[in-house]
């Protein structure tokens, strides 16, 4: 359990750090709407900072002792992930229509449904760890 809790841990800071640059890689429209940025511009300035907490997060897995802390650090990847995927939705902040926004929605939903899954992973291996655990 603890290898596939190690690689999970791996591959959630592999992900978030590709959240970080799936802007440069895939850039959003440059377009203004009367003289202000598109909703793009804010939606990927959110997701940059969610996907740095997400970061973070995943650093703390590797560092923290506790069961308590990587299910608490494991629950901020689970949580990152889904304020990333409900970020580029219409009903919340939203993007443009132009093609590039789009492409750079879609791999970042992706990424965002691998944080999420392995956020949760992480968060309820460790509490159910914890919930067996003979209390002493």
């Amino acid at each position: 359990m603890n290898r596939v809790y190690k690689s999970l841990s791996a591959f959630s800071l592999l992900t978030s750090l590709w959240l970080l640059a799936i802007a440069r890689v895939f850039p959003i429209c440059s377009g203004l709407n009367n003289g202000q940025p598109m909703p793009c511009h804010y939606t990927y300035q959110a997701v940059f900072l969610f996907a740095l907490l997400a970061a973070v997060a995943s650093l703390g897995l590797f560092a923290l002792r506790g069961d308590e802390a990587k299910a608490t650090a494991g629950f901020f990847v689970f949580a990152a992930g889904a304020f990333i995927l409900v970020l580029p939705q219409s009903w919340a902040s939203g993007i443009c229509a132009h093609g590039s926004c789009i492409k750079t929605s879609f791999f970042s939903s992706i990424g965002a449904a691998a944080l999420l899954a392995s956020g949760a992973f992480l968060c309820f291996s460790r509490l159910q760890r914890l919930r067996l655990r003979p209390e002493g």
